[in-house]
């Protein structure tokens, strides 16, 4: 439990997360960003994610398991100050065990895999030892038949899969008709959504997460609430395996 302590209070102390409860029998909190496509934004959710974790005074550590390593390259790109690391990963068995060895090893409380744009053999597996999956799917067509292909895959699985609204427009319909086909297929959408600002990546080029880059933007807003409403979801979720096993 060493690093996990305090709470995180969401909006305006109408919901509190126990950081206590994401350590289960020692195991760090497991997310996996993951898509059947690439270009969804999967890489800068990921990155965010972990420079929040970090922010807020968790312990996370950033798994690529995507062959063109851009979590790699953006965490280069931040140069040795640095705060929190990353590793070089898999979606495989090896891969898998490597994963949930560092998330038992006590020196990490968060592990966010961002996985590559493409379904593979293995992924159900994997994904079914995560926590939490989030799947970022913009409005678009391609995008959204992405996300209704995941979602089919996923049926009558373990896996915690939960859709994020990412690089969203002005207007409500194209939003109202992701939000809509996904909840009518039976699929958990988030209530924060992110939406397509550039400044997004702009933080990526400087090797920065964007609450990092412009923590008064929009972006680092979107970002923020995203995290916490993770947060919550995951300790909602442990502190009901705790009161099962009790």
């Amino acid at each position: 439990m060493a690093g996990v302590c305090g709470t995180i209070v969401v909006g305006g102390g109408s919901n509190v997360a126990d950081l206590g409860v994401l350590r289960v029998e020692g195991k760090a909190v497991c997310v996996a960003v993951c898509s059947l496509k690439g270009g969804t934004g999967k890489t800068t959710l990921a990155f965010n994610l972990a420079e929040r974790a970090q922010a807020y005074g968790l312990r996370p550590l950033l798994v690529d398991c995507d062959v063109q390593e851009a979590s790699v390259g953006f965490h280069q790109m931040g140069g040795e100050e640095r705060e929190w690391p990353v590793q070089r990963g898999a979606v495989s068995q090896g891969g898998l065990e490597r994963i949930l060895g560092l998330a038992r090893s006590g020196g990490h409380d968060f592990v966010i895999c961002d996985l590559p744009g493409q379904d593979t053999s293995f992924l159900n597996r994997f994904l079914s030892e995560m926590d939490v999956v989030l799947s970022p799917v913009g409005p678009g067509p391609a995008d959204l038949m992405s996300a209704c292909g995941l979602l089919f895959s996923m049926q009558n699985t373990s896996v915690n899969l939960v859709f994020v609204p990412n690089a969203v427009g002005p207007g409500r319909a194209r939003l109202s008709e992701l939000q809509d086909t996904l909840s009518e297929r039976g699929g958990r959408v988030t209530p924060v959504v992110v939406k397509r600002l550039v400044v997004h990546m702009d933080a990526l080029r400087s090797g920065l997460g964007v609450c990092e880059y412009a923590p008064e933007s929009g972006a680092a807003a979107d970002v923020d609430s995203l995290w916490q409403w993770m947060v919550l979801e995951v300790a909602d979720r442990r502190e009901g395996r705790n009161g099962s096993a009790g």
